[in-house]
């Protein structure tokens, strides 16, 4: 054993001095000894005994590996050599030994292994510390029995066996390896017993695959928490971007996105149907209240989605309008506004379950809807662009059918509708072009005069 020890030592010595008069670097470990007089009380403190040896074999061979310079990387033919030398104790075969032989220590490594330890300094240390580590039984380990004896046994034949086909074997380092051995010593005999604190050590041990497969066990839970984390936190931050967007949508946007053909499609559409409202109405809506809780009762009673509570509005911003008539009345337009939107989407968004609208301190509509999709009202559309009498009445039903397409690629983009209902407004918007190049060729009437006159007819095809 100490000639063995000697001849691993003076190559390791010769592979880590420098080039100056013999002088040793800094990198260099000290190799970990196995003192097999050491008495272990239980099966389970021996096992610890290699395991903790085999660690410091690792870290060992990694100050080796990484005092040879270089990448740390080897040619398959290299790598025999240097395991030959380190570990001369072991015979190196081409082929998987089929059983333990007396007084040999077999080492088999199958093609796939030799290149990856040829090419991966890292993995190479761990299978070296793992290596060392077996060999250490060799020399003997000292375990009390039941009945207070204490046993020396050395083992006296193994099989290293470092393969893929042992993959089922592989722990938490992730090495394929299995091993076979005979010792010099029964580990019991009728009369006693090593002595174990769990019986549940004795049969993971007793079957090195359950062993491995309660490594691989604990791995995949780990594995498991890790991707739910990952999950999880992807979940938020999809929520988050998606009520960041819901946020920055201004009223007219959501209107275009909710629902098709919405009756405003920009503040000067509001502006114009609010001019044309009766001026008995507009008198209502500036006419002066008592406090506060008189005018939010009558805004409640007037507008039923104020009074169920689908629209909410920032107690500042209803402060702020109270005193000021103007602005009184630019509210109760967005109240038209929204009672608008949510009826439009109750009738024509197939699915619609609800509807929440926000107006902010500063006066800012917002809303979200759900269970709605977007959808173009073909019929109508087509019903429209029949009923054009002259180009400006077509450019004013193109404008929709370009509402129309804005609103389908929103929602598509959220998932409202598919490439069919993007298809049809292309369709629509291709028809209606095709109606204008025959109007623009035929018509001799003044546009202004006849959009006047059939203006209505459009609105009531809407």
């Amino acid at each position: 054993m100490a000639g063995n020890i000697s001849a691993a030592g003076a190559y390791t010595n010769a592979i880590i001095q420098t080039k100056t008069a013999g002088v040793r670097t800094a990198r260099e470990e000290k190799k970990p000894v196995w003192n097999p007089d050491k008495t272990y009380a239980y099966l389970e403190d021996m096992n610890q005994g290699f395991l903790d040896y085999g660690t410091q074999a690792t870290s060992y061979y990694s100050s080796v590996i990484s005092g040879q310079g270089g990448d740390g990387t080897l040619t398959v033919d290299e790598l025999k050599k240097e395991i030959q030398e380190l570990f001369p104790e072991y015979t190196l075969t081409d082929t998987e030994p089929g059983k333990v032989k007396e007084g040999t220590f077999y080492l088999y490594i199958d093609n796939s292994q030799l290149k990856k330890l040829a090419n991966d300094p890292a993995y190479r240390a761990k299978v070296y510390g793992l290596m060392d580590r077996e060999l250490q039984g060799k020399h003997g380990y000292t375990l009390q029995y039941s009945d207070g004896r204490n046993v020396k046994s050395h083992l006296t034949g193994s099989i290293f066996s470092l393969s893929e086909s042992n993959r089922q074997y592989a722990g938490a380092e992730g090495i394929p390896y299995r091993g076979s051995c005979t010792s010099d010593h029964s580990v019991s005999t009728s009369t006693s017993h090593p002595q174990v604190r769990s019986m549940d050590f004795l049969n993971d041990h007793l079957d090195p695959a359950k062993s491995a497969a309660n490594d691989r066990k604990a791995n995949a839970a780990r594995l498991a928490a890790k991707r739910l984390k990952k999950k999880k936190e992807q979940e938020r931050a999809e929520k988050q971007r998606e009520r960041r967007e819901a946020a920055l949508e201004l009223i007219y946007d959501t209107m275009q996105s909710q629902s098709a053909g919405a009756k405003y499609r920009s503040a000067e559409d509001i502006a114009m149907d609010a001019a044309l409202r009766t001026s008995t109405e507009a008198e209502e809506t500036g006419q002066e209240f008592k406090n506060l809780d008189e005018w939010v009762r009558y805004l409640q009673g007037k507008y039923s989605t104020f009074g169920q509570g689908i629209v909410s509005i920032s107690g500042s911003y209803l402060r702020e309008c109270f005193r000021d008539a103007q602005k009184r009345t630019g509210l109760e337009e967005l109240l038209q506004s929204a009672e608008d939107m949510y009826q439009y989407a109750k009738e024509n968004n197939e699915g619609f379950q609800g509807m929440r609208i926000k107006i902010d301190k500063d006066g800012n509509m917002e809303s979200e809807s759900w269970g709605g999709k977007v959808a173009v009202n073909e019929g109508k559309r087509l019903r429209q662009i029949a009923a054009a009498k002259n180009p400006a009445q077509l450019r004013m039903v193109m404008g929709l059918l370009n509402g129309d397409l804005s609103d389908c690629e929103n929602g598509l983009r959220m998932g409202m509708c598919d490439e069919n209902e993007v298809a049809k407004v292309k369709a629509l918007i291709q028809k209606a072009q095709q109606r204008l190049a025959e109007l623009s060729g035929s018509d001799t009437s003044s546009e202004e005069d006849t959009m006047a006159m059939d203006t209505f007819s459009i609105n009531m095809l809407m």
